[in-house]
């Protein structure tokens, strides 16, 4: 997020004052979290501005990159009262709006991201995108320029591995280049890419694509005790009352080529609005 800055620091505190335990390595409080990660470093993300990061001495760049990314992105945007979906994002060729593939991990999203780039579409984020609204319309961010992508992944797409970038160290899992826009653009649709069975529905309700975007929200469980509910809610409605949603099933049953076919059905729904 070029709003925000990140700070590398010697330490940091190992107990967060007034925060509750998330998980085993998480503490928040509204306004802060601290997450510490053996072997990593430790993170400290406040007032949905600033990251400050205690990398271990002799930790894998690719790791603390990892959780910078993942766990003290999230937090930014839930301080600030935005959307981090867990969706890859993308633009159709000559499309006015963006479709985010949303799904849980494994599902196959960077996957079938990969394959509509090959098919001219522009990847605008992968894995987590951040979502916000102007002028009470969502709009999502670009991101890191790159799709991850596990061996077996570019394997499928005929990629070769020996001159991509990989993202942690003894991780099978490469970095796959990508062209983006640099400016945010309008969200249109939320996809929900399952492993159920091959098929694609639409959801006509804003109830039912509420409950897409919670499944669907980076880091939810950060959300209670930052202080944010509330106002998440408010956020997940009004986003959903802006755009389609539907559900894409056949995610690692059916071929990326059939699953690229789908969402290129996808492209060809109405907006909503404008």
């Amino acid at each position: 997020m070029p709003d925000a800055q990140v700070l590398e620091v010697d330490t940091l505190p190992d107990q967060l004052e007034g925060a509750e335990q998330v998980g085993q390595y998480m503490q928040i409080r509204p306004g802060a979290m601290l997450l510490r990660v053996p072997e990593v470093g430790a993170f400290l993300a406040e007032d949905g501005t600033t990251v400050r990061v205690a990398p271990v001495v002799g930790a894998d760049p690719g790791a603390v990159d990892m959780y910078l990314h993942g766990a003290a992105r999230a937090a930014i945007l839930h301080q600030r009262g935005e959307l981090p979906l867990h969706a890859s994002c993308l633009l159709p060729p000559d499309g006015l709006a963006c479709i985010a593939v949303c799904g849980f991990s494994g599902a196959g999203k960077s996957t079938l991201a990969a394959e509509m780039h090959r098919r001219g579409w522009m990847v605008l984020a992968d894995d987590s995108t951040r979502v916000s609204l102007r002028d009470g319309k969502p709009f999502a961010w670009p991101s890191h320029r790159g799709i991850k992508l596990w061996q077996d992944a570019c394997e499928r797409l005929e990629l070769p591995t020996e001159k991509l970038q990989t993202v942690r160290t003894g991780l099978q899992k490469f970095f796959y280049p990508v062209t983006q826009d640099t400016e945010p653009l309008r969200l249109g649709t939320v996809v929900e890419l399952t492993l159920s069975e091959p098929g694609l529905v639409e959801l006509p309700s804003i109830p039912e694509r509420m409950a897409l975007l919670t499944r669907h929200t980076f880091r939810q469980r950060q959300v209670a005790p930052l202080g944010m509910l509330k106002q998440h809610l408010q956020l997940v409605g009004t986003i959903a009352g802006q755009i389609t949603a539907g559900i894409l099933g056949g995610g690692r049953r059916s071929t990326v080529e059939e699953l690229g076919n789908a969402l290129e059905e996808v492209a060809q729904w109405k907006p909503l609005s404008s």
